[in-house]
């Protein structure tokens, strides 16, 4: 069950001053399903040595691993459902020595077992969970009754798992600003955009694609071979394409185009669009193309080059907008006062700007009472 503690209590385990004491080496192995078992081997051998070297493909890492740990007592952590592959360089050797194998498959911990019992982790009881969030949440003094009833129902939802309990009462204690992906909330992730269809590239290739098939974040990539200026306007063609009614994010970029392309994009109908980054490097946006982004007004982060004087007034209805780079090209590009309506800017990164407008030489008057207070 992922969640339950394998890791945590390994690591307890793994750093114990009588375990570091009892053995001459010690190593940490994590694996993904997909792995280089080389550069695996490379990695513990470097743990055992305390060196950071590297080995060329003639060099037999396995064999010199074997010839380090044999004759030691050594432990060996293995946070993986991989286990023949990687077991061989191990001497089996009776000193003592240990491999701590932690998996979600029981199948593979009753194959790697030598001479002890897999130990199966049972989840949290309620009275447990509740204890545990409490001491994490508010130390040495006690949860207050008027949170009482809400914190029991709280421990309950957390289904036994001391991850999500710890997790919980790190947020309610506030000490958590960031924290480590553990793979449990990893695969959850996944799991949801999958549902939700949050994955998807469109090339200009792409012929036709159902609508309800379509993902929600859209990568639309070109390459020199394939370009058509009339695949670019995906959301006007005739053919069944993206009708963009539910998109949320949309990248347009590139690979090798030597010449960008012209302002041919039609963004009106994507009215949920959240994030919008056009490659500058393949796509300058002029006045036409401007004005119809300024009607995206749930867009929170924009990211654009262009090649106009000014941002135009309608710019102010992008209210929302939290990110702004515009990488401009040609000419200074003039801040006018609109850029303050833009009260949930945070960052704003803009090349070659001025609040000076240099053809009428004065400077651009802002209102003493406009401020973006969020800018950082």
């Amino acid at each position: 069950m992922p969640g339950s503690g394998k890791t945590t209590l390994a690591y307890k385990v793994y750093n114990d001053k009588s375990v570091c004491s009892h053995f001459d080496l010690r190593a940490w192995c994590t694996v993904d399903q997909e792995y280089d078992e080389k550069n695996l081997l490379v990695k513990l051998f470097n743990q055992v040595t305390g060196s950071d070297l590297k080995f060329s493909e003639d060099i037999d890492v396995a064999d010199k691993l074997r010839r380090q740990l044999f004759g030691k007592r050594y432990l060996i952590v293995w946070d993986t459902t991989v286990w023949d592959d990687l077991t061989g360089p191990f001497p089996e050797v009776e000193k003592g020595s240990r491999i701590l194998l932690t998996t979600r498959q029981m199948e593979v911990a009753l194959h790697g077992k030598r001479n002890t019992d897999p130990l199966k982790l049972r989840l949290l009881k309620l009275e447990e969970s509740w204890e545990l969030l409490e001491k994490r949440a508010f130390g040495n003094e006690s949860c207050p009754d008027e949170l009482l009833e809400v914190g029991k129902e709280i421990a309950q939802n957390c289904k036994g798992l001391p991850l999500v309990v710890d997790l919980i009462a790190g947020v309610i204690a506030g000490d958590n600003p960031t924290c480590q992906l553990h793979d449990l909330v990893h695969d959850f992730c996944l799991i949801k955009a999958r549902e939700e269809k949050l994955f998807g590239e469109i090339s200009s290739s792409d012929a036709s694609s159902s609508s309800d098939l379509m993902p929600r974040i859209v990568n639309i990539v070109y390459n020199k071979e394939q370009f058509e200026l009339n695949n670019f306007v995906l959301f006007s063609s005739k053919k069944k394409r993206h009708s963009g009614k539910h998109l949320y994010s949309l990248l347009i970029t590139r690979e090798e185009m030597e010449d960008r392309l012209s302002d041919a994009c039609h963004l009106r109908d994507l009215r949920f669009l959240r994030a919008l980054m056009l490659d500058p490097s393949f796509i300058i946006v002029k006045d036409s193309l401007l004005n119809e982004i300024c009607t995206l007004n749930h867009l929170t982060f924009l990211r654009i080059g262009k090649e106009v004087k000014s941002l135009p007034s309608s710019f102010s209805n992008l209210w929302n907008l939290e990110t702004l780079w515009v990488k401009n090209e040609g000419s200074t590009l003039v801040l006018l006062p609109n850029i303050c309506d833009l009260v949930k800017l945070r960052v704003l990164n803009v090349t070659a700007c001025s609040f000076f407008d240099m053809d009428t030489d004065e400077p651009i008057l802002i209102a003493e009472d406009s401020k973006l207070e969020n800018l950082r």
